[in-house]
This record gives structure tokens, sequence and C-alpha cells, in this order.
């Protein structure tokens, strides 16, 4: 008798506990499991009211702002052509002196050397004659002029001092435009040696004269004089970036030598053709370089910057990875299901450049609409998708 009451004591401590352990039909461990945190519809997420996902998913509003695209790419620093002067000997002839060195600042006009062409000589005496005919005719019609003023000269004299006076002045024109075509002033420096100067004010680059020498290879320079306060950064795009490219566009350059320097410029011309080996583009900027920090023959980086375009930047965090595609979860608006806290739908977009850590969407969202951005990866990640889908990082 004794052990069967202690085993009906030991039966309802062990009923008790099992009640205890797992409650009631309907208490709260069978209610929570019955309440899914969200409701999957092929592309649509519904959050139910008072689902574990609250507070996890934020949410943000699209809108347009000013968005300057922003394009970076390899280039090479070259001499700004309009810049730089190769001087040639413009005839034969002897190396008389020489007024530069390398390295040196001159101005516009300033001589560089002076030599003695054979054809200098002969342009200085053909002017030297035609000067001394053009005076004797003019002495001739003043003197046939005033015959005739004075009644004792005949019509026909002056008539034909005239002609020849007019001959003189033609010729000695002509002679006159030798000279200045080498840079003389006529009626200056005759019997002198050629003096050739720079057209340009800038930096002398090369000096490639001797003294006494004889040039005869007119086709090489002998000096080069170039500005450096600005140089050309020549970049090759790609052709499906140029749409992207415009005259005018800002641009800027960083280069290995001066690292956390940015210098700045500007696209004056893009070319006419594409290299049908490398479908690129060249695309030629300007730059600034007072300082005469950049040298022709750099490697250059360049960013180019579009003027500004009203656009829709999202979060980085938001967009998801879902077989290649790009994809956004759109909130829905208006009336939900009842239950529902939120409703998401999942939409592919496409995508162009970056801005810090947002990044511009070219398609498939429009201003206004709001999509899931922190926690986002919940709604990709539910029951019923693709659970290989990964966030983007």
């Amino acid at each position: 008798m004794h052990q069967l009451v202690t085993r009906l004591k030991l039966l309802l401590l062990s009923s008790w506990l099992l009640v205890a352990c797992h409650g009631k039909p309907g208490s709260e461990a069978e209610q929570s499991a019955a309440q899914d945190p969200y409701i999957v519809h092929g592309d649509s997420v519904l959050i139910p009211t008072g689902s574990p996902l609250t507070g996890r998913i934020q949410t943000t509003t699209l809108r347009q702002e000013p968005y300057r695209l922003s394009l970076t790419t390899p280039a090479q620093v070259e001499p700004n052509l309009t810049k730089l002067a190769r001087i040639t000997p413009p005839f034969e002839g002897r190396i008389v002196a020489i007024y530069t060195r390398l390295g040196q600042a001159v101005q516009t006009g300033q001589p560089l050397f002076s030599m003695n062409p054979p054809q200098y000589a002969e342009a200085q005496k053909a002017l030297l004659d035609a000067r001394n005919e053009l005076s004797l005719s003019e002495t001739e019609l003043k003197r046939q002029q005033d015959l005739l003023a004075h009644g004792v000269g005949i019509a026909r004299d002056l008539e034909q001092a005239r002609r020849d006076y007019a001959i003189d002045k033609d010729e000695y024109q002509k002679a006159s435009n030798v000279l200045r075509f080498y840079g003389v002033t006529p009626g200056a420096g005759l019997g002198k040696p050629l003096v050739i100067r720079s057209p340009l004010a800038g930096r002398v680059t090369t000096v490639a004269l001797v003294k006494g020498e004889y040039k005869t290879d007119l086709s090489q320079p002998v000096v080069e004089v170039y500005d450096p306060s600005s140089l050309w950064i020549t970049a090759n795009v790609k052709e499906k970036d140029l749409r992207y490219i415009h005259e005018g566009d800002r641009s800027s350059a960083t280069v290995v030598a001066y690292p956390d320097q940015v210098f700045q410029g500007r696209v004056f011309h893009i070319d006419e053709k594409v290299d049908a080996e490398t479908r690129t583009i060249k695309v030629l900027m300007e730059f600034d370089n007072r300082g005469s920090l950049l040298k022709p023959g750099m490697f250059a980086t360049v960013t180019f910057t579009d003027t500004p375009q009203p656009a829709i930047l999202i979060p980085a965090n938001a967009i998801l990875l879902e077989n290649d595609q790009q994809k956004v979860y759109v909130k829905q608006t208006g009336a939900q299901p009842t239950g529902t806290q939120a409703q998401f739908v999942k939409r592919a977009i496409e995508t162009g450049g970056t801005e810090g850590n947002r990044i511009h969407v070219t398609k498939g969202l429009a201003p206004g609409e709001v999509i899931a951005t922190e926690g986002s990866f919940y709604l990709i990640n539910a029951k019923g998708t693709n659970t290989s889908t990964t966030a983007q990082p």
C-alpha cells in the first residue's frame, strides 16, 4: 500500500512537470511558432504586425539631387604644343654667336643666336641696291616736276620719271619683304649677321649649337623654347564611356611624384575617330602648371567630372545581388493587407557611378519611392526566395 501511494505521488509530480515545461495547447510557444516573421508571395515580402523584423529594416525615401558622374582612367602628360617652339635655321649659314643657354628663361623677341646665311647677305645687297635706285628715281621725279612747274620741262619726261619711280618703289617693297621674312626690320641691322629671336616666352629646353659651325640641315631644331605654365594630359577613353565626356568638362589628375596633390584641368578636345584595335578614343585636357611640377612624359591618373545632372543616389547596402542582377526592395505605399505592417517588392535596377558610399541608379527607381536599406538582406533571404544570394559589399 505504501509503495502504491509513493508511485501515485511520483506520477502526479511527473505530470505537473510536463505541463510546466510544455504548457497548454495554444500556449505562447505554439503561438510564436504559428506567426512567421514574414510572408512571401513571389517577389513580395509582407511583414506582419508584431514581426520581430520590425525595427531591423530601415527605409529611405528617394529624391533627385545634383550628381556629377566621375570616370577614372590612366593618362600621360604631354607638352602643350601651342606653347612650344622648335626653332630651325631658316637658311644654311655659319653660326656667329649664341645668346642663350639650356634652362634659361627667355622673353618673346629675345635673341637666341645669330648666323650669316649667304641668302641673307644677298637679300641685304638687294635691299641696298633697291633703296639706291629708289632714291635716284625719286630725285629725278622731283626734278622733272620742278622743270615743268617753271615752264621748261616736258610732260613726256615727267610721265617717264613717274613710271620709273613706281617701278623702283615696287622693287624696294619686294626687297623689304624678303628681309621681313628673316625677321629683320628693313633699314635696321644692314650689314650685320641675321639674329634669330624667340617667338614666345618660356624656358630653353634644347640648345644644339656650336659657335662657328656651318649649318646645312634645316630640318633639325637647334633651339627649343617651351612655356610650362600649362600642359596637355592625354587619356585613351573606352568607347562605351565616351557619352559621359564633353568638351569643357572638368578633370583632375594625380601623378606618382606628388601623390597628395591634385591638379585641375578641363577637356578641350575629343578626337574624331576611335582606335579600331583598342576601341578607345583620345581625349586631350589642358592643365594649369604654373608651379612647373608636371613634366612631359609623366604617367597620370585622370578623373573626368561631368556637369551636374539630376539623379537618384541610394546607399550601397540597399543593393542586393541575385543571379548576377542588382535588386532592391521597394516598400509599397497605400492600404496594406490585414495584419500586415509593411510590404516590400523586389525590383531589378541598373546602376552607374558612385559617390562615396552611395551608388547612382540609372534605371528602375523613381523619386518619391521608398526602399529598404539597413536590414534588406533579411528580405532577400526570406523563406521562398533564393537563399544563396548575398548582399552586395
